[in-house]
């Protein structure tokens, strides 16, 4: 079963509103090399590559005006969220939803690399909207 289908089960919404989210409002992609923390308003909080000890691509976790992020969330300013993983896998979905216009859900993964060494390393983001039509805005 898929978020989508699962969110008129759950209780667990967060409304977002253009501020931050805090720490616990954050799930956790890796790769086995590193890690990106997905904020429930769609955003990418903090990234180091390729490894966990490397400079960070997106810190706005540690420095909202400086340190960088990358999110995908409806055009509005406020805005509903569920967020959880995808049985028993590290692919995050996040449920975007505006109500009485239409939701989208933004899932993300990083594949796993048997080779640490590696140089390669993707995070793959995927958003679909799922109901209504549902305006998005990307923040790079």
């Amino acid at each position: 079963m898929d978020l989508f289908t699962a969110s008129r089960r759950l209780d667990r919404t967060f409304e977002c509103d253009g501020s931050a989210p805090g720490l616990d409002e954050h799930g956790l992609v890796g790769d086995g090399s590193t890690c990106a923390l997905v904020g429930v308003d769609g955003s990418i909080a903090w990234l180091c590559l390729p490894r966990f000890d490397s400079p960070s691509v997106f810190a706005s976790i540690l420095d909202p005006e400086r340190g960088g992020v990358f999110q995908v969330a409806p055009a509005f300013e406020r805005f509903e969220s569920l967020q959880a993983y995808d049985g028993e896998t590290n692919v995050l979905q996040t449920l975007l939803q505006v109500p009485d216009r239409g939701c989208a859900i933004l899932t993300d993964f990083m594949p796993w690399n048997e080779d640490t060494g590696s140089s390669s390393h993707e995070l793959h983001r995927l958003v679909e909207v799922r109901d209504g039509v549902l305006p998005l805005r990307v923040v790079f």
